[in-house]
């Protein structure tokens, strides 16, 4: 990939995972050369708009991106023509239009300390889904120990409810319907940090509640209550 490729990879990998910011920085800028100077080609596209943008060169990957060679190999790639549009949409929101000393400014003002950290790192891009499997923290370990990259628990009322009477599910061997009805323990029960770890166990999977407030008050209250937690 590199001269010397051993070694130079070797290096990258390390500052990747393991060096400072600016070391990263710098392979970041190794790699971005080495691309540019390369004809379009799968590869290339895959990584040349991705270290281009870890560097804030916003100029030089819309100028990459507007090469209609580089566009064609992008957009007929089935892995990454998503890429592309991603890339479209951080352009057009801003970074092209503002100097990096304006966006740095900006990211600086709108950042607080004191707020939770939010992002979240996924194995794959598949989880489960909200729904009459996810009730319980029983339900929710089976979830974890199944290869979902995330774990999703029932939505959530402020109140325990029970649903509609019995039988409101269906199943056969290639589908089910329900009508449940809601039921769920309440969402103090799913914020709860017992629940939590019960559910959770030792996989480390990011864990996310839904609520399905009865109203806008009782939304409210469930964030005021997650906040809280």
């Amino acid at each position: 990939m590199l001269p010397f490729e051993s070694e130079a990879l070797r290096e990258v990998v390390w500052w990747r995972y393991v060096g400072s910011a600016e070391g990263q920085a710098k392979w970041h800028a190794h790699i971005i050369v080495f691309f540019m100077e390369q004809r379009p080609s799968l590869r290339r596209c895959e990584e040349l708009p991705w270290h281009l943008r870890k560097c804030r060169k916003w100029t030089t990957l819309r100028n990459v991106l507007v090469d209609l060679r580089t566009f064609d190999v992008m957009y007929n790639g089935e892995q990454i023509k998503g890429g592309l549009f991603s890339y479209w949409r951080a352009l057009v929101r801003g970074p092209l239009y503002m100097s990096d000393e304006i966006e740095a400014s900006i990211v600086l003002q709108s950042s607080n300390p004191h707020e939770p950290e939010l992002l979240a790192e996924f194995s794959s891009r598949v989880y489960n889904a909200s729904g009459p499997r996810t009730g319980s923290s029983d339900a929710l370990q089976k979830v974890g120990a199944s290869k979902s990259s995330a774990i999703l628990t029932k939505s959530a009322t402020l109140l325990p409810q029970t649903g509609n009477p019995l039988p409101r599910t269906y199943t056969s061997p290639t589908f089910s319907i329900n009508s449940e009805g809601l039921p769920n323990k309440s969402i103090e029960y799913y914020i709860d940090g017992e629940t939590i770890r019960e559910s959770v166990g030792e996989t480390g999977k990011p864990y996310f509640v839904s609520i399905s407030g009865k109203s806008l008050e009782d939304n409210v209250e469930m964030m005021k209550l997650i906040c809280k937690g």
